[in-house]
């Protein structure tokens, strides 16, 4: 019993904690059906199963003196680890559903092994043969149930369009540990990247409390959802005030991946320009000091006095003390997302330019500028409240 026990040991910390945060049993758990475990067994054994399945237990015989089972520690250890897991979950099935592929996904390290003492159970060159079948098995299987969303696309996107300062938020199914690591890699250091679901466990029913502080804390941020149906949250963003001013939508094996941005609308007269007579810059954020080499992000945020029957292009550039060009970004707002002729009147709209900064670039401060033209023609939107000039200097930018 104290050996099960043992063996039960490195499964049971992950069921225990789980039961913790939900006692009634885990939502996502599996049906207890030859179906399951038809399906765990080609995930852990691969195809053919005949294979894994014939060396794990010639792994745990001895052939020594006559067929029986290896009495040694190093094979019988790994039996009561593989097998006590699964009957204990058979067992406790009824009562609780704790069966599930990652909590059993433990059980891949004596698999391991067993296969391993299958291996070295037979003699030279079937040990050699052996070892490149198992090997090539394993590299050539694969299964489409965990086809992974492209986290690393919907990370560069956030990062190529994270207006600085705010912080990142995730609501997203099935775990968000990928997003996460890769929203670490591609955003700034300090970056707040939160996981809405965590929280969820974390705080219980008094969930509300932290999104409240979150939302007053902040005038902004980026929110990825993964789920079915329409986002609740949207309805809470927008009880404290909040408006989404950019979506990008990615697939994974049909299902939508959103992200959504949200923000505190600026008052009616915050107005830096008009450009011609109707598209309205806001607001403008970016770092204003940047290195030689490094990507500069500058966000905008537009509207429209009346809808634009035309679909203009947004130019974000920096000009030395001569007036000269450097380097600038030029795209339909939100990168082609969002062209100005589906535009309603008065929606505020966020978009985000990326500066290439030249590593040759000499150090100094440069004026950052915006423009607004027909891509078709070229015709400029000029700025009439200062004398019709083509372009908006929004800040300096110090090159360092």
């Amino acid at each position: 019993m104290g050996l099960s026990l043992l063996a039960f040991t490195p499964w049971a910390f992950v069921a225990v904690h789980q039961l913790l945060i939900r006692p009634e049993g885990i939502l996502h758990s599996m049906p207890l059906s030859w179906h399951t475990a038809d399906t765990l067994t080609i995930d852990y054994l691969g195809r053919p199963i005949i294979l894994g399945i014939g060396l794990i237990i010639v792994g745990s015989l001895s052939f020594k003196n006559r067929l029986q089972w290896n009495q040694s520690p190093a094979v019988w250890y790994p039996v009561l680890w593989l097998g006590v897991p699964i009957a204990i979950s058979i067992v406790v099935y009824p009562l609780v559903t704790v069966l599930t592929d990652r909590n059993l996904a433990l059980l891949l390290l004596p698999i391991a092994i067993l296969v391993g003492h299958g291996i070295v159970s037979f003699r030279p060159p079937g040990r050699a043969l052996l070892a490149v079948l198992v090997l090539v098995t394993g590299l050539a299987s694969t299964d489409s149930r965990y086809i992974q969303p492209d986290w690393r696309a919907m990370a560069h996107y956030a990062a190529r369009n994270y207006p600085t300062g705010e912080p990142v938020l995730m609501d997203v199914r099935g775990g968000d540990k990928a997003l996460n690591y890769y929203l670490q890699r591609y955003l700034p250091p300090d970056t707040q990247i939160i996981s809405l679901n965590q929280w969820r466990i974390d705080y219980g029913i008094y969930f509300q409390g932290p999104v409240q502080d979150l939302l007053q804390a902040n005038n902004g941020f980026w929110v990825a959802y993964w789920g079915d149906g329409p986002y609740e949250m949207d309805s809470i963003y927008q009880n404290y005030g909040y408006t989404q001013t950019a979506m990008r939508r990615f697939y994974h094996l049909g299902a939508p991946i959103d992200w959504y941005h949200y923000d505190r609308l600026p008052a009616s007269d915050e107005i830096l320009g008009t450009f011609g007579d109707s598209i309205r810059l806001h607001r403008v954020k970016t770092v204003f000091e940047v290195r030689r080499g490094e990507p500069l992000t500058v966000s905008l945020w537009w509207s429209a006095a009346e809808k634009p029957t035309i679909s203009y292009s947004i130019s974000v550039f920096l000009l030395d003390s001569d007036g000269v060009l450097r380097t600038q970004h030029d795209s339909a707002p939100q990168n082609g997302q969002s062209p100005t002729n589906t535009w309603t009147p008065n929606q505020v709209v966020l978009d985000s330019h990326m500066l290439e900064i030249p590593k040759g670039l000499p150090r100094g401060d440069y004026s950052l500028a915006v423009k607004v033209y027909n891509s078709a023609d070229g015709q400029i939107l000029h700025i009439l409240a200062d004398g019709a000039i083509e372009y908006l200097i929004i800040g300096t930018v110090q090159v360092r």
